[in-house]
């Protein structure tokens, strides 16, 4: 009797064992069966479930080349975060600065980006302005010299949904003169100038474009010509080098 309820027991552990094992061999072959799902019916592709952040092979972990792709990209924007976090938390009244070790042009305008947090909302919010990195605004009655900006974000409950935000509008909006738009909203503003179009005199005197915008001494260019004329050397009105690329009139 006492045989026959040790062999049991035997029996049971002998199974028990065979069910880790097998989990094991699993989770092998593939982990996404063990990382949890998100709200939109993503997984969680950090956390222990890949045992190196970067060298992740392929081949072992059964992926394609874009899931690795979307797993670093994803490891990236959650270390990023936690750094601006941090930085904005400890210094609530200022900005953290996105391209300061880098170059960033968008729409092939050179600009930097600088994150805010509100801590006055509740919970706390975060919001982005894209600023233009050549271009300040022209002085008006001994104001402070002011950088151009081209585009203020909506608020974000996370930095992570913030960055991924930046991310989409660096790739995906594009500039008419100096708003800065996205595909939609250029379409939109395209069939508008094809219905009310601008006076053939508005043409931008690099590109020939139309163009609303001007130079503090009244003569056409457009945004991104302006800025292409200013790294290139080229910092007065082309027409009449009269007035300086890098002074953006106040009003147009």
């Amino acid at each position: 009797m006492i045989v026959q309820k040790n062999y049991k027991k035997l029996n049971k552990m002998r199974i028990d064992i065979c069910i880790v094992l097998i989990y094991i061999i699993t989770f092998m072959s593939n982990p996404m069966l063990f990382s949890m799902p998100t709200e939109n019916g993503e997984y969680q592709l950090f956390g222990p479930i890949y045992p190196n952040e970067i060298d992740i092979d392929p081949a072992i972990y059964r992926i394609s080349e874009e899931e690795l792709e979307k797993i670093k990209t994803k490891r990236i924007l959650m270390k990023l975060t936690q750094c601006i976090e941090i930085f904005l938390h400890k210094n609530k009244e200022d900005s953290y600065e996105l391209t300061k070790y880098t170059i960033f042009c968008m729409d092939e305008v050179e600009s930097s980006i600088f994150i805010y947090l509100d801590y006055h909302d509740n919970p706390t919010t975060y919001y982005y302005k894209i600023i233009s990195k050549n271009i300040d605004y022209e002085p008006d009655n001994g104001s402070i010299e002011k950088s151009l900006l081209l585009y203020e974000s909506a608020t974000f409950t996370t930095v992570y949904e913030l960055l991924e935000h930046v991310k989409k509008v660096e790739i995906t909006y594009k500039f008419l003169d100096y708003y800065l738009l996205s595909p939609e909203k250029m379409e939109e503003a395209r069939t508008i100038r094809k219905f009310l179009p601008i006076n053939t005199d508005k043409i931008c005197s690099v590109c020939y474009e139309p163009t609303i915008e001007y130079t503090t001494c009244k003569h056409p260019i457009c945004l991104k010509c302006r800025d292409k004329c200013i790294v290139q050397g080229k910092t007065t009105c082309p027409i009449c080098r009269g007035s300086d690329l890098s002074v953006y009139p106040n009003s147009l």
